[in-house]
């Protein structure tokens, strides 16, 4: 069941990307980015949608990453971005929470609701720490992050119950994400590999537009099954190595943070949510 390392249609990707690139003079979607963000500064911090706002800049920097590292897979920018889009995301969940609870209207609700797994799974891929302020929500990843098995298996035998219900932080799996989340609780090396590498080979064959630049998910499935004991190698492309390695790995948040950061704790803070504490 091995895989070639990078695909054929690699090559291609880049080219287009490569042309886009040049004929938009960047990335495509910063402008829209630009743009919520001036509209954002223009108000007051209390004022500002963060939801909105966040929401936009998830988008934007997991696509930012995707580019990056197509063009350099050793580039760290991919890592950079992959670690903003994450924490874009964290912060629009908790504002989508908080706008709920006060009765104010919140944009593109479920679409969040589904992504929220996956930005998790970011974090998990770049090995950076969640803040403390989720750590103890309902999210079958993070519980699995922090080995918190006993609720990890409730999850999976409920699962069924679990997938109408309106848990604004994800969990919504499905039967075969929960069947890779049983093998690395059972230690099953070799399942648990072979499984990965049809998933590899399953969407290598989806047309250009839709296949896998930076499988976040292949990603987080293996440094989570190291946390179980479990080394497991898989040697493609769309895993990146640079994510494996601790010292490139490090990030400095006084450097490399989203927009409005500062403020955006404060709001919460006022709110009763405090980020790490």
């Amino acid at each position: 069941m091995e895989l070639v390392y990078k695909h054929k249609k690699w090559d291609k990707q880049l080219q287009i990307d490569e042309k886009m690139w040049k004929e938009l003079g960047g990335f495509s979607s910063v402008n829209n980015l630009n743009g919520v963000i001036k509209v954002q500064q223009l108000k007051t911090p209390v004022d500002r949608n963060y939801q909105l706002l966040y929401s936009a800049c998830s988008i934007f920097y997991a696509s930012t990453a995707k580019s990056y590292y197509l063009r350099n897979t050793e580039d760290l920018q991919s890592l950079y971005y992959t670690y903003l889009s994450s924490r874009s995301a964290i912060l629009e969940r908790l504002f989508a929470s908080l706008y709920i609870r006060k009765g104010r209207k919140i944009f593109d609700a479920q679409d969040g609701i589904d992504q929220f797994d996956y930005h998790i799974l970011q974090t998990i891929a770049i090995g950076q720490p969640l803040p403390k302020c989720i750590q103890g929500i309902d999210n079958i990843y993070i519980q699995l992050l922090n080995k918190d098995v006993q609720n990890v298996e409730k999850y999976l035998k409920s699962r069924e119950d679990k997938a109408g219900s309106e848990n604004i932080f994800g969990n919504k799996l499905s039967e075969i994400e929960c069947k890779d989340i049983q093998m690395i609780l059972q230690g099953d090396k070799v399942s648990l590999r072979n499984r990965l590498i049809q998933r590899i080979k399953e969407y290598r064959k989806e047309p250009i537009d839709y296949f896998e630049i930076i499988d976040i998910y292949a990603t987080a499935m293996l440094k989570l099954a190291r946390k179980y004991g479990m080394d497991i190698d898989i040697d493609v492309i769309e895993i990146p190595k640079l994510f494996f390695d601790k010292e490139r790995c490090k990030i400095n948040q006084a450097e490399i943070e989203v927009p409005f950061f500062e403020d955006a704790l404060e709001v919460l803070k006022e709110n009763g949510i405090s980020w790490d504490e």
